[in-house]
């Protein structure tokens, strides 16, 4: 895991060529957990990284990055600690994915950032000498940074502008009740593009043509 992360920020593309393989499973697993969005986390690294991180500046996560749902599991020694040197991460997540159901230790509440994770910095705060608090929010970014593993995959639909879950109830054949019960980590009033909506088993093919990519004002 540490080393694919190390391997995932060098410059140099073509080292990642022998993990290609594993990285087609395992985001193809992880796309297919169910998307979290509009909340939350906390990530903790031993040392001081404020300098690294100017307010409203934009930045990219290469690596799989592991985010908690709970503050007090950073606390342990095992993760931050409570002595030296350390950066607290608060990010409001675009796209993660809990791996809770599938870790050997839930407590920990786990969730992962996909590989290219764009982030703008919105604040910092230094309550302690040797505590550091950064404020993140992951945004879409200028440019496709990773194609989506699950494009092809008939049971999730990816967002574009103009979307909203009606929409999707006309196109699937649907009722809104079963998407918002298949996506209840979604906010339907805060959809994001590129997001990922897992369809409910009751979806049919697409019935219409509808043109899911033009803005309807009367919805």
């Amino acid at each position: 895991y540490s080393h694919l992360n190390c391997i995932l920020r060098q410059p140099d593309r073509k080292v990642l060529k022998p993990w290609f393989c594993y990285l087609k499973l395992f985001l193809t697993a992880l796309a297919k957990l169910p998307p979290i969005s509009g909340q939350n986390f906390w990530r903790g690294i031993r040392n001081e990284y404020t300098a690294k991180y100017i307010e409203d500046d934009e930045t990219i996560w290469w690596g799989f990055s592991s985010c908690t749902k709970s503050l007090q599991v950073l606390k342990s020694d095992a993760f931050l600690g409570t002595t030296d040197k350390r950066s607290i991460f608060s990010i409001e997540i675009f796209d993660g994915r809990s791996v809770k159901d599938h870790s050997d230790f839930p407590e920990e509440e786990e969730v992962l950032l996909f590989p290219g994770t764009c982030l703008k910095v919105d604040a910092k705060l230094n309550p302690a000498s040797d505590l550091h608090i950064i404020q993140l929010k992951s945004i879409h970014p200028h440019d496709e940074l990773l194609e989506s593993v699950l494009q092809d995959d008939p049971w999730t639909h990816k967002i574009v502008p103009g979307n909203t879950f009606w929409l999707l109830t006309q196109k699937y054949g649907c009722t809104l009740d079963e998407i918002i019960a298949a996506n209840q980590d979604i906010d339907p009033l805060k959809l994001q593009v590129d997001q990922l909506v897992q369809l409910p088993s009751a979806c049919r093919k697409p019935r219409t043509k509808i043109a899911l990519d033009e803005h309807r004002s009367d919805q």
